[in-house]
């Protein structure tokens, strides 16, 4: 507050700062599947918000999501209006046959905002058995280890775990020898056994 009055700092900071809180604000027409990636077979639910000037939803809209498959094809999907956790949005759904990347385009017609338009993609993709399952299995866990030599360890076993990773043999084990005298704890160990040899030998007189 006490910076030059030709100083343009506090405005700068004001403009920027409501630029920030703005640049995250939806459109006023949107349109998207639930989820970014769905499968083979699943259904995918496409969402569409439609609201007028003042962001107040429309409700007397006749909507309808156009899908482009990947080969080109493309089906009409109806939306309906309907409320999800309490935001009032149109909705509809198609099933997923074809893999790759799906165009949905929003074509709707109100009698409040006219006609209006919205884009975006959403991907089917191959089953990944990463996302599914996920729980541990501890039978495939010890099969694995049983053939391939290993070993299955358990929470209450993490001291075991320790011991193998240090002292265990295994094919891919290698053994490394150095010599004494390049081992700096050593090397500091016999001059301090020779040097307290030295001062005991001293304090009682026999050196």
């Amino acid at each position: 507050m006490k910076m030059d009055s030709k100083s343009n700092a506090h405005e700068t900071f004001w403009r920027q700062m409501l630029r920030y809180l703005v640049s995250g604000t939806t459109n006023r027409i949107e349109v998207g599947a639930e989820q970014d990636v769905y499968v083979m077979d699943d259904t995918v639910r496409v969402v569409a918000d439609i609201r007028d000037k003042h962001y107040n939803p429309v409700n007397d809209a006749r909507a309808t999501a156009r899908i482009t498959k990947p080969s080109g094809a493309t089906v009409d999907v109806p939306l309906k209006f309907t409320s999800i956790n309490d935001v009032n949005v149109y909705t509809g759904e198609f099933k997923a046959d074809e893999l790759g990347q799906h165009g949905i385009e929003l074509i709707a017609t109100s009698g409040s905002v006219g006609q209006v338009g919205a884009k975006s993609n959403v991907l089917v993709s191959d089953l990944n058995r990463e996302f599914y399952s996920a729980a541990q299995n501890s039978d495939l866990l010890r099969r694995i280890a049983a053939e391939t030599g290993g070993k299955y360890y358990q929470l209450g076993d993490l001291q075991s775990l320790l011991d193998d990773l240090t002292y265990r043999k295994t094919p891919y084990s290698e053994r490394v020898t150095k010599d004494l005298w390049d081992m700096p704890i050593n090397f500091f160990l016999i001059i301090g056994l020779l040097s307290a040899e030295w001062f005991l030998r001293k304090r009682e007189g026999l050196a």
